[in-house]
């Protein structure tokens, strides 16, 4: 049998204090070992550096600089610094299927064409408790796809070519979904070869990133996007429309029910008991995984 190869995953890190060490041990818990973790921080104040500073595992990097760059910047330097060929995303308060990075290594190996493997994600509250799934359905998405956000790839739970992220940087002036930017631009240019994992093999805190700055934002991206990269007039207006009425609906209405709404329709595939299964035990492996400190810690 093959070995898969070695991987690079990197989180950047901005006050996210309560929930690291979890994110952290969800790493430790892969059941592919042959990895390096990248952890830059982004100016926290919080004491997420220290808890970062606080991890003895060799494979392990901290890097901080003490500026405030922003996400975009930040997954930038983690593509430069990546020591190998693949980079796993992935953020600070979010965790990790311990199969996933071997699952999707392994597709991604098995798929020289594809640059970029996404996955499905188990959708939960900030304490952890489930929400609801969501199961991507596209492969190598269209232009049209990519600048409506409707790519197919969650963020936070892709693993990318190192080459690919070089070629296609964030833009560091956006500073919210910047995610939508890059899949546009790289559509664009005929360079979104991505390919899906349905299994949720993320475990995405979702209800901290649906409230109304960052929907707003979201959205302010996404009509960029659509007025840089739209040409027909048709479907100009369409999606303009569309996005001032997703906006509207926000400012006026947004509140716990909604919120409520707009998780339950990001997250539509049936949780059966399967899927809840692995969930838990999931998070039942994350818990119960030790994380070696430095002697001046313990």
């Amino acid at each position: 049998m093959t070995s898969l190869p070695p991987v690079s995953i990197g989180i950047p890190i901005y006050n996210c204090a309560p929930y690291l060490e979890d994110a952290i041990r969800s790493v430790l818990a892969q059941t592919h070992q042959d990895w390096e973790l990248i952890l830059v921080d982004d100016g926290s104040t919080d004491g997420s550096l220290e808890i970062a500073l606080s991890i003895a595992d060799p494979r392990v990097r901290v890097v901080s600089d003490g500026q405030n760059l922003g996400l975009a910047a930040r997954l930038n330097q983690i593509a430069q610094l990546a020591g190998h060929d693949l980079v796993a995303r992935m953020d600070a308060d979010d965790l990790m299927h311990p199969d996933r990075l071997r699952l999707q290594i392994a597709l991604l190996s098995a798929n020289p064409d594809a640059d970029i493997v996404g996955t499905g994600t188990f959708s939960v509250k900030r304490d952890g408790s489930l929400i609801g799934v969501r199961v991507p359905d596209k492969a190598f998405p269209s232009l049209e796809d990519a600048v409506t956000g409707n790519a197919g790839l969650i963020h936070a739970s892709v693993i990318y070519r190192k080459r690919w992220a070089l070629r296609n940087p964030y833009d560091p002036s956006i500073r919210r979904s910047e995610d939508i930017d890059l899949w546009a631009r790289a559509a664009a240019r005929r360079d979104l070869n991505s390919i899906t994992i349905a299994e949720p093999l993320y475990i995405y805190r979702e209800d901290l990133n649906v409230t109304r700055e960052k929907l707003l934002a979201a959205y302010s991206t996404e009509l960029a996007c659509i007025r840089r990269h739209v040409r027909s007039p048709l479907s100009l207006a369409k999606h303009f429309l569309r996005n001032i009425a997703k906006r509207l609906v926000v400012i006026l209405f947004f509140g716990p029910w909604l919120q409520r709404q707009l998780l339950q329709r990001r997250n539509p595939t049936p949780v059966t008991s399967c899927m809840a299964e692995r969930f838990f035990e999931a998070m039942e492996t994350i818990k119960f995984t030790p994380i070696p400190l430095n002697k001046s810690v313990n």
